[in-house]
């Protein structure tokens, strides 16, 4: 991983919520199953496969990510560490934004939390369904 390669990496968000920028080669994983659910990734660039273990130890994919989509937002459903794994297809430019961090710019955006909340659901239907 090539957490913050450059002096531009990190940021600020207008409310004052932190982001940094993390670089990830294909095939290197951005975390995996039992890792601290902890924060929340931006797609800049690039494409992420997230992925489980299945009951007979098969690989199943739970979605494709491109750029601009937004992903581990799953650490707001009370479970702490991950569920599952998510790999870097392609070089994956993605910014991370605190769980914390982002609760405090939901403080100050409203709009996100509702946001945020279609889309856990959705996440979650989706991860429901594959489990299957």
């Amino acid at each position: 991983m090539h957490k913050g390669e450059n002096d531009s990496g990190s940021g600020r968000l207008q409310a004052g919520a932190e982001l940094h920028e993390e670089v990830y080669r294909p095939r290197e994983f951005i975390y995996l199953p039992g890792d601290p659910g902890d924060a929340v990734y931006l797609i800049c660039r690039g494409r992420v496969h997230l992925s489980f273990i299945g009951e007979e130890g098969e690989r199943r994919t739970v979605a494709i990510l491109e750029e601009g989509e937004l992903f581990g937002e799953l650490v707001f459903d009370g479970s702490a560490p991950q569920g599952f794994s998510a790999e870097a297809l392609t070089e994956t430019v993605v910014w991370v934004i605190d769980k914390w961090e982002l609760l405090k710019l939901i403080r100050h955006e409203p709009w996100l939390a509702g946001r945020l909340s279609e889309l856990l659901g959705y996440k979650k239907d989706l991860l429901s369904l594959c489990r299957r």
